[in-house]
């Protein structure tokens, strides 16, 4: 490894440091919705942006009926799903908003 290379490297690992300690959390408020089949997608309107919130535990429900609220910090689209991803999702149900009842999927 020449001296150039390691250089890259470490220049590299701190951008991409800067960049997670940059990014800012977003607030949402709204009705989940299920998209998909085998691998649902659930998102979250807010305005005129979609927020994914795949891989947060616990799932929130969308056959309770109540939307929610919560943060998560932006992490960019995936591929099989529409969307931003959202990271580091804190969220709980709102007892004022009301949402449509969506069927349950179910869970393995």
């Amino acid at each position: 490894m020449t001296l150039r290379s390691s250089s890259l490297i470490a220049a590299g690992c701190a951008l991409a440091f800067a960049t997670t300690a940059e990014a800012k959390q977003i607030p949402f408020t709204g009705c989940v919705t299920l998209r998909g089949g085998e691998a649902p997608c659930v998102t979250v309107r807010l305005g005129r942006g979609v927020y994914n919130l795949n891989g947060v535990r616990p799932m929130p429900d969308p056959s309770r009926g109540f939307g929610i609220t919560g943060y998560g910090t932006p992490s960019g689209p995936q591929a099989m799903c529409t969307g931003t991803h959202l990271n580091n999702v804190t969220w709980h149900y709102s007892r004022i908003l009301r949402c449509p009842k969506m069927r349950a999927t179910k869970r393995s």
